[in-house]
């Protein structure tokens, strides 16, 4: 069925916040259509603003999520692993300076 195209520019208006649902459209036509660079073009003078490097980042995104997620997290968690048991070493050694409490003890000087 043949929708004419102020319903195709509507429909498009409301999936502004959907860039998923964008990539779909260009996967399915970017080879008739002339790429994905002239599609965003287009679309983008429609009131859909979609970058190709928007198009192209969910498509790296969608490639591997799991392995990109987990490599991140790993490398995350052992600097701050790190960083935590250094930072706990210190503040156990201040707090244990300061008779073991947590605020500064003030001293008036008469």
């Amino acid at each position: 069925m043949h929708r004419p195209v102020e319903s195709k520019t509507s429909f498009f208006a409301a999936e502004r916040d959907r860039p998923h649902t964008l990539v779909a459209f260009i996967d399915e036509h970017k080879d008739r259509l002339g790429g994905v660079e002239p599609i965003c073009r287009v679309l983008t003078a429609r009131d859909c603003k979609i970058a190709p490097s928007a198009y192209y980042a969910h498509h790296k995104r969608r490639a591997e999520p799991a392995a990109r997620t987990a490599r991140t997290a790993r490398t995350a968690r052992t600097v701050r692993t790190v960083r935590d048991v250094e930072l706990k070493t210190l503040i156990t050694r201040v707090f244990e300076a300061n008779y073991c409490v947590y605020r500064v003890v003030s001293r008036s000087v008469v």
